[in-house]
């Protein structure tokens, strides 16, 4: 907590009440940490597993890992290294991937509106409603 009163650390986008809610001085600041801090026992996962520090490769691709051409099983070689850190898993993603959201970003934390059906075709209603859950499991 001391720390924000001296420090000015750079303007984060999503670190207190979310995005386009920048808080940009102590007093605004300090409110927001002790909500953060109401919340955090239950957002930390508590699974060890989870929880010790690894080593992440932030843009491990096949274009950056070079293997055996006699042997595919043989990894001979990883590039670009300066991807990578060290942190616990569950602060290796932001954005789960499995939602495979191509739209833009959120710019406040609020869920999205439930989409109209009324009048849409079975195809289009489906996708309406994945694109309203993927928006929200996103936001979530």
């Amino acid at each position: 907590m001391k720390a924000i009163h001296f420090l000015e650390p750079p303007k984060q986008i999503a670190l207190f009440c979310g995005p386009n809610l920048y808080r940009p001085d102590a007093e605004k600041k300090l409110p927001a940490l002790a909500w953060y801090r109401r919340i955090i026992e239950a957002i930390i996962p508590k699974n060890t597993a989870l929880t010790t520090p690894c080593l992440w490769h932030n843009d491990l691709h096949d274009d950056n890992i070079f293997v055996d051409p006699q042997n595919s099983e043989k990894i001979t070689g990883i590039i670009v290294w300066q991807s990578c850190h060290v942190s616990p898993l569950f602060n290796q993603n932001p954005d789960p991937a499995f939602l495979g959201w191509n739209g833009l970003e959120p710019e406040t934390l609020e869920l999205a509106p439930r989409p109209k059906l009324s009048g849409l075709s079975s195809e289009e209603r489906s996708s309406a409603l994945y694109e309203y859950t993927t928006q929200n499991m996103l936001i979530g």
